[in-house]
């Protein structure tokens, strides 16, 4: 249900006159990606796990992974990815490229 929210109200924000959002006529967009720690609870720490010593014994909380692809001029989302502790930032990046058009310069940090 949550999903389906987000995709009925995400999308392009910037017009003509939005300042910071264009380039030399593209729209510009950036590609991050964060970690946000959730309540610790069973449920919660067998869907997202967290991090843990050496030996596999947990410890701190469960934690989400999110990459985002958001407009620069307005900080508008355009599309999200989430994962659990052990997915990668560009594995849950790749699905966003769908969400560029040709008018787009997608900036990212090298790690993408």
């Amino acid at each position: 249900m949550l999903v389906t929210v987000f995709r009925q109200v995400t999308g392009p924000l910037a017009t003509a006159d939005t300042p910071g959002a264009w380039w030399r006529g593209l729209r510009l967009l950036a590609l991050d990606g964060t970690q946000f720690d959730l309540p610790d609870s069973t449920s919660n720490g067998d869907t997202f796990e967290g991090p843990s010593t050496t030996g596999g014994i947990p410890f701190g909380f469960p934690q989400v992974r999110a990459v985002v692809l958001a407009e620069i001029g307005t900080h508008g989302v355009l599309d999200a990815r989430l994962g659990g502790y052990r997915d990668g930032e560009r594995s849950l990046c790749y699905p966003l490229a769908g969400s560029t058009g040709p008018g787009d310069l997608v900036i990212a940090d090298r790690g993408f």
